[in-house]
């Protein structure tokens, strides 16, 4: 009897620390599966990123995760102010960029009327253009092309300032409110789904879902609603047929921490503030894309792998 005892009593005793190790074993496990099947971006997003847990956007929503894939590099620029939610209202937005006013983030940048960005990327753009003027191989009216406003035809416009002259720039170039972006998004979405000023939040998310659904490659030429990287007042658009690859004026723009990163669109660059050595560490790919004329562009695109 005594001897069973102490059989059985070895036997619960391996058992129990089979136990242990098993729970050891299962609490490691998703830290393990994490890293293992976790992309690159999204590892390095989470290490990287300056802005508030409220803000990254949710990927087991369609909406949120496309919103993170297509434009979530914004969210490792450094020292900008970012919102408290990945896909924003208007009454959101519109107090978003109000509180940014008022606290002193936001300045135009100097020498372009009615030009605003947050601070640092105001600062930064207004270093590239100093350097694009002072370049000899760029006089100032090839510089200002690489913002010339849309439809500006020099050969055409009738404005006797001409396309080059800096007090006609397309202010929307740079910060957007609500009402541009939705705007952009409407015009390019069947009238179905276009989003009303009635629409209550559900409604609005369910009529993105569905565009998204039938058309997921609108995101990259219309930034849907809420989560433009305009509304942060950290992206610009240009001239692409002047920025080209290794252009001067590409070439100025990511030595001041300016890049593509939204696929396809080659007028859009993003103020990150990085040298671009750094990117790949954040998990962007560099990646070159060939357009419709023929012209390879340089993008630096959240990594999948």
């Amino acid at each position: 009897m005594a001897v069973a005892a102490t059989k059985t009593g070895m036997r619960l005793t391996l058992f129990f620390r089979s136990l242990a190790f098993l729970a050891i074993a299962i609490g490691a496990f998703p830290t393990a599966l994490f890293a293992q099947q976790t992309p690159t971006f999204v590892r390095k997003f989470v290490e990287n990123t300056q802005a508030p847990n409220s803000v990254l956007c949710e990927r087991a929503k369609p909406v949120e995760n496309k919103v993170f894939w297509a434009y979530g590099a914004v969210y490792l620029a450094k020292d900008i102010e970012f919102p408290d939610k990945c896909v924003m209202t208007k009454l959101e937005a519109d107090a978003y960029q109000k509180k940014l006013h008022d606290e002193g983030k936001v300045k135009e940048v100097d020498g372009i009327q009615s030009y605003y960005l947050q601070n640092k990327a105001s600062d930064s753009l207004k270093k590239v253009i100093d350097e694009l003027l002072a370049s000899v191989a760029v006089n100032e009216r090839e510089m200002v092309r690489f913002m010339v406003p849309r439809g500006c035809n020099p050969n055409t416009n009738k404005n006797p300032l001409g396309c080059d002259d800096r007090r006609i720039f397309n202010k929307d170039w740079g910060k957007r409110s609500y009402d541009d972006v939705l705007g952009n998004w409407n015009g390019r979405i069947s009238a179905a789904f276009e989003i009303l000023p009635e629409d209550n939040e559900a409604k609005r998310l369910v009529k993105i879902k569905a565009v998204l659904t039938a058309n997921p490659g609108v995101v990259y030429s219309a930034a849907i609603p809420g989560a433009s990287q305009h509304l942060l007042l950290a992206a610009i658009d240009v001239n692409s047929s002047f920025c080209r690859a290794a252009s001067a004026c590409e070439k100025t723009l990511m030595k001041y921490g300016w890049f593509r990163t939204v696929r396809d669109d080659k007028d859009h660059f993003t103020y990150l503030g990085y040298e671009e050595a750094r990117l790949t560490n954040l998990g962007l790919v560099k990646t070159v894309l060939k357009t419709y004329d023929k012209i390879d562009y340089i993008y630096y695109l959240p990594g999948r792998r």
